[in-house]
């Protein structure tokens, strides 16, 4: 048993409704975008999948040719608190929290965390979790960045696992990208933490 009864793993992923502005990172900063999906995974098991609700102004969800999330889609689901409770609910038992870019997964969630008013809850389940990227840990073995269908990939060819089937650039279908990838890195022997 690890750290504070903490035994499992979690895969994430975010989708939004654009890109934040450049410069330093600052959760109050409203022109940081908002994120409409959420999924998760605990120990590369189970998806957890939803969109997000939030009112949009016109034209707010410019990312949705990117990832097809409509907005009759956010106007029908869940808000943000009941889906973060339950994200923080498994949150609260990792060692690992994971995600293919977790630089800006992570963001995005803290700037969703702090617009809500439960900044010291996120702050509160990562306290004895490590996070991991994905794409920082390939790029240390392979000296090269790598989006994550093509690491899926690179992950299939090593380890003959097949690669999962999914809907790119949808939070569930990452999320199950990224259980592959950190499958394989296991495989290899480069995580001894899953399994």
């Amino acid at each position: 048993m690890t750290a504070a009864g903490r035994t499992h793993y979690i895969t994430f992923d975010t989708e939004t409704t654009g890109l934040p502005p450049s410069g330093q990172f600052d959760p109050t900063d409203n022109r940081w975008p908002w994120v409409i999906e959420l999924a998760w995974s605990v120990d590369s098991g189970d998806i957890k999948s939803s969109v997000i609700n939030k009112p949009l102004r016109k034209g707010e969800n410019y990312a949705q040719k990117i990832h097809g999330i409509t907005e009759r889609e956010i106007a029908e689901a869940p808000n943000w608190p009941s889906v973060f409770a339950a994200f923080l609910a498994d949150v609260r038992t990792a060692t690992h929290l994971i995600a293919h870019n977790v630089s800006f997964d992570y963001k995005m969630v803290t700037a969703m965390a702090f617009r809500f008013g439960m900044q010291d809850e996120w702050d509160a389940a990562l306290d004895g979790c490590s996070i991991l990227c994905t794409m920082r840990s390939m790029q240390a073995i392979q000296a090269k960045q790598m989006k994550l269908v093509d690491l899926a990939a690179y992950a299939s060819r090593v380890s003959g696992l097949a690669v999962p089937q999914v809907t790119a650039h949808r939070a569930a279908g990452d999320v199950a990208l990224v259980n592959h990838v950190v499958l394989g890195l296991a495989q290899w022997g480069f995580v001894d933490w899953c399994g």
